[in-house]
């Protein structure tokens, strides 16, 4: 089989959960260092992720973040979800991180924080010439007062590497969650929603209500005429991701994103993999698949890896390195 000219496409993923890039061979792999515990095998592993509802998508995700418990935890998932990166050549990320999940008496955030971004520091460190850059936004869970209680606590303690926080609209009244936005407004924390999936356009208006500044989801973004209006004259960064909304069933299938509606909307989206150790999936691969299902070309790939630049959470220096290094790439055709 031919290799894809994607695989040499130097990337950036604008949603990349951490805890959702760990695959069944890592999360293998890190119990059984430890040796503290049963190590869950790879085939238990995908059967709790396989396609279903997104509450028991929900159930399988929180067991699968309690395997990690302590700053020695997240710096070695750190490490090998920073390794998965150089793999597939992604050069920078927005990594969402659901610290409220677990915070303890052992694990308190700045150390959470640390030993993320020790694991990823240590990951530049071990290959010649290897490139990696991220950002972290930290989820606000579905607790308005913990969630206005964490900002305060990000706004003060402005930790390394955390630049935004994030809301799941399907899991809560976004209303309910305005001092906590903006209060993060008011700190300079960027504030990505997800809404537009399951909730539909009557969501998305609420969330641009309460405030956002990434909306994640897209399904639904184009069927009210006065939200894909307000989108478009904002041009608000839409995150889109495939392989997820497939696997949580919000679309049948690939084909059935409407990615169309989205590009004659003239939405400014971007492509992201969301949680691609639970999927099965690498940016590589839902590029190919907006190649396969949607007739992308090699313009088409290039401008969307050029949006998710313009739209990273980065300082203008290192987004202008970013944009040189994606623009050099050198053009082929795709191969599908």
């Amino acid at each position: 089989m031919p290799v894809s000219p994607l695989t040499a496409l130097l990337k950036v993923d604008p949603r990349l959960s951490l805890e959702g890039a760990c695959t069944p061979e890592m999360l293998r792999a890190l119990v059984e260092a430890r040796g503290e515990e049963p190590v869950p095998s790879a085939d238990e592993v995908r059967a709790r992720f396989a396609p279903a509802s997104r509450e028991e998508l929900a159930k399988a995700a929180a067991w699968r973040n309690g395997f990690f418990r302590t700053a020695e935890h997240f710096e070695a998932l750190g490490h090998a979800v920073a390794r998965a990166m150089l793999e597939d050549l992604v050069i920078h990320a927005d990594l969402h991180v659901d610290a409220l999940a677990h915070e303890s008496s052992v694990l308190d955030l700045e150390a959470l924080v640390t030993a993320i971004n020790d694991g990823f520091d240590r990951a530049t460190r071990d290959p010649d010439d290897a490139y990696v850059s991220w950002s972290l936004v930290i989820a606000l869970g579905d607790e308005p007062a913990r969630a206005l209680d964490l900002v305060e606590r990000l706004a003060k303690m402005q930790l390394q590497h955390v630049v935004g926080v994030a809301l799941d609209a399907d899991r809560c009244r976004p209303a309910a969650f305005k001092p906590a936005l903006d209060r993060a407004r008011d700190a300079d924390l960027k504030r990505v929603v997800r809404a537009g999936l399951q909730g539909g356009a009557k969501q998305v208006r609420e969330v641009l209500d309460v405030g956002a500044d990434r909306i994640s989801g897209g399904v639904h973004l184009t069927e009210d005429p006065a939200v894909t209006a307000h989108l478009r004259a904002h041009r608000m960064p839409v995150e889109v991701c495939l392989s997820a909304a497939v696997q949580a069933g919000v679309v049948k299938d690939h084909v059935h994103f409407p990615i169309a509606r989205l590009r004659e909307a003239g939405l400014y989206f971007v492509v992201g993999t969301d949680a691609p150790g639970t999927l099965g999936t690498t940016l590589t691969r839902e590029l190919e698949l907006m190649s396969k299902h949607h007739a992308w070309r090699l313009d088409d790939v290039r401008n969307a890896m050029k949006r998710a630049v313009d739209i990273a959470f980065l300082p203008p220096e290192l987004r202008s390195g970013l944009m040189h290094r994606v623009e050099s790439w050198r053009h082929r055709p795709i191969a599908v």
